[in-house]
């Protein structure tokens, strides 16, 4: 059933409040649950390439199934999808930590799957919120609403990966695992509180086809658009080496406890908590998308090539941090600029090719990472240097394209 807000009424702050809450939320359970996933896989084997394909396959619904659920945000009720996936997502974690509870070794097999449903549900929820958002604030206040999420999303990142690492140390993964499951179902509840006034449905909607055809034929008509995406794309493809880096530098390397992962993940996160905060500000100067943008990508390369140059305990903090705040300026920019740029009709369909395009780097970047880590592992900061210096040559490539410069005229 397709749907349009309704303009004669506007939805109440409260519901703003709510959508937040709810990803905010959201978003803290799925911090906890890579950290123990990731984890409980580096005892279990030992291997990055073990790690790599646990997250090729987990992202690999999304890639497949992602354009699918943007059309779902469009075509559905935005609610009931935001409550539906975090509803699955939170039943079926229930369920394999009481699996795991039971004494025996949890299969790793099962661990993929489970993974791979929390991912595609996740490819549902995040075009959903992203297409809603625009709905629940006034245009001028766009960014900021932005920025509050994000900041929020960040803060609930920072917590879920400082405190994964202790909480898997502490109770074991399959007792987080029921924390996590028990915290989507929470999140599901404040999304179900929500109120967006809705119009008739429309007497007859379009096929899946032409409504996916319609949207590659928006991001051809706008290359803005299309460019962002791409964006989108590359940093998605930064991560992975660094993800699966992280844990054979801290563990190996650096000789440091387990609970320093999550503090190096909870270091990015500050960083980008930070930038939300401080751009998504009414009270201050704010530059144009483009100067935030450029500024977000330069901090992001120049934070990663310094954690490949100078790979030390100390060093880490900083460069982490410089790159978190860098990543946020990014996504801000990016996800604001296609918001304002993207009629309410076509948003879902296009923040689902959107994450669609990341999720596929993403995997590709795990698939990749996994056996180049293991053959570099005597010497992982040539890696880290490299996607650094990759960063710096694609930050150039903004700086001249007249293609990213429409996305914000």
């Amino acid at each position: 059933m397709a749907y349009e807000p309704s303009p004669e009424s506007t939805p109440p702050r409260l519901s703003f409040e709510l959508l937040i809450a709810g990803q905010v939320t959201s978003k803290l359970a799925h911090a906890v649950f890579l950290i123990v996933l990731t984890l409980y896989l580096k005892q279990l084997t030992d291997s990055a390439r073990v790690l790599g394909a646990a997250q090729f396959l987990s992202y690999l619904p999304a890639v497949v199934l992602g354009p699918f659920a943007g059309i779902l945000v469009d075509r559905f009720e935005r609610k009931r999808l935001l409550v539906g996936a975090d509803a699955a997502r939170g039943l079926a974690i229930v369920l394999v930590a009481a699996a795991a509870s039971s004494g025996s070794a949890l299969p790793v097999w099962i661990l993929f799957a489970l993974a791979a449903t929390v991912s595609l549900c996740q490819a549902v929820f995040l075009p959903a919120v992203q297409a809603l958002l625009p709905e629940l604030v006034a245009p001028e206040r766009l960014r900021r609403g932005n920025a509050v999420r994000g900041a929020g999303v960040q803060l609930s990142n920072l917590g879920g990966n400082a405190a994964g690492g202790i909480l898997f140390a502490w109770f074991g993964g399959p007792l987080v695992l029921l924390f996590t499951g028990v915290v989507f179902l929470v999140s599901a509840v404040q999304e179900l509180l929500i109120r967006i006034p809705l119009r008739p449905p429309h007497a007859r909607t379009p096929g899946i086809g032409p409504q996916m055809r319609a949207a590659l034929r928006y991001l051809r008509v706008r290359p803005g658009v299309a460019a962002a995406v791409m964006t989108h794309g590359v940093v998605g493809l930064s991560f992975p080496p660094l993800l699966l880096a992280l844990p054979f530098v801290v563990l190996d390397d650096l000789g440091l406890p387990e609970s320093y992962f999550g503090f190096y993940l909870a270091t990015v996160l500050a960083g980008g908590i930070l930038g939300y905060l401080r751009f998504g500000s009414a009270r201050l100067r704010q530059p144009s998308g483009r100067k935030l943008l450029l500024a977000g990508f330069m901090l992001l390369a120049s934070g990663i090539t310094v954690a490949g140059v100078r790979t030390s305990a100390i060093v880490l903090f900083p460069a982490f941090f410089a790159a978190g705040l860098g990543a946020g300026l990014v996504n801000l920019a990016l996800v604001t600029a296609i918001q304002a740029a993207t009629p309410a009709a076509r948003r879902g369909r296009v923040f689902g090719i959107y994450e669609t395009v990341a999720a596929g780097a993403s995997a590709i970047g795990f698939a990749l990472s996994g056996p180049l880590i293991d053959l570099l592992r005597a010497n992982l900061s040539l890696l880290i240097t490299a996607v650094g210096i990759c960063l710096l040559l694609y930050a150039a490539y903004l700086a001249r394209s007249s293609t990213v410069a429409s996305l914000f005229e």
